[in-house]
């Protein structure tokens, strides 16, 4: 489980996504490009703090570059590099971004979802530092579960990719945050459970642009724990089995519920994958491994 955990957790940054209805940059893109060439460095005697505040206003916009491989790319390193960002100002861009994930949530598909998505991913990046060193409080670790468990149940732009203006990628976005969020030492049984809930919900769509493989890094991080909830994953996978077995007995033929199933295979051939691929798998990966191959691939 640990080589698929692993995985993703060094996904290239640029296989992210972006957002709709950012504000104005008060700096135009070469100014920011510029910061790019010089590794990302903060500009000498800027006021950093502001700086990143105009950058997670991009999360909305239209433009792929600027979202993307400029707002996103230099605010996450800003985050996570030590020195650049101080605690304060990463929690006052969290609680930014925070504000702005559901915002639209359970609209069709528009330009919307690129701010969801991108506060997402940005999101993902201030629980990395987190992980590093740790920041926030059990109530904020909480808070970001239950907002990234919401966009998995509730998002129905499920697009990825969006001509001409790039990656949409909610729910992969969404997976991407709780994937990090899984490795908090905090994280309760509860919330654990939240998780897999959500990943129900996620799982229906016609997926093509790799959420499948985002959404198995939750699972996989979860089975990583001592702690993890094994209970609740035999349920949902007593659940999964019985619905695809339906699949083919339900008429007329439902193809939500056909992608739901294959998404379900994918997902747990993933994470099973990478239980059987890693030498140094855990007691409570090798038991989530049992229990899926009993479910699902024959025992």
């Amino acid at each position: 489980m640990r080589a698929l955990a692993l995985l993703f957790a060094f996904l290239p940054l640029s296989c992210r996504s972006a957002g709709a209805g950012a504000l104005a940059s008060a700096h135009d893109k070469p100014f920011w490009r510029a910061i790019v060439a010089a590794n990302y460095a903060p500009p000498q005697g800027a006021d950093v703090p502001e700086l990143a505040r105009e950058l997670a206003a991009t999360a909305g916009s239209t433009d792929p570059e600027l979202r993307d491989e400029l707002g996103f790319e230099i605010s996450s390193r800003w985050v996570r590099r030590p020195g650049i960002l101080g605690d304060e100002d990463v929690r006052a861009l969290l609680n930014e971004h925070l504000e702005h994930i559901h915002e639209g949530l359970g609209e069709g598909e528009g330009d919307g979802v690129f701010l969801r998505a991108f506060s997402a991913l940005h999101l993902a990046q201030f629980v990395a530092r987190d992980l590093r060193t740790p920041y926030l409080d059990d109530e904020q670790r909480a808070r970001l579960v239950h907002a990234a468990c919401r966009v998995l149940r509730e998002e129905r732009d499920r697009r990825g990719w969006v001509v001409g203006k790039g990656w949409a990628h909610a729910i992969a976005h969404s997976a991407d945050l709780l994937a990090n969020l899984a490795r908090e030492p905090q994280l309760t049984p509860q919330l654990q459970s939240m998780m897999l809930d959500a990943l129900d919900g996620a799982l229906e769509g016609a997926y093509s642009f790799g959420e499948s493989g985002r959404l198995a890094a939750v699972l996989a991080y979860l089975a990583t724990r001592a702690d993890f909830v094994e209970p609740e994953l035999e349920r949902h996978l007593a659940q999964w089995a019985r619905e695809a077995k339906e699949v083919w007995t339900t008429q007329p033929f439902d193809p939500a519920a056909f992608h739901k199933a294959e998404n379900v295979k994918s997902l747990l051939k993933d994470v099973l994958l990478g239980i059987l691929l890693d030498p140094k798998a855990s007691e409570s990966e090798r038991k989530a491994a049992d229990a899926i191959r009993a479910a699902f691939f024959g025992g």
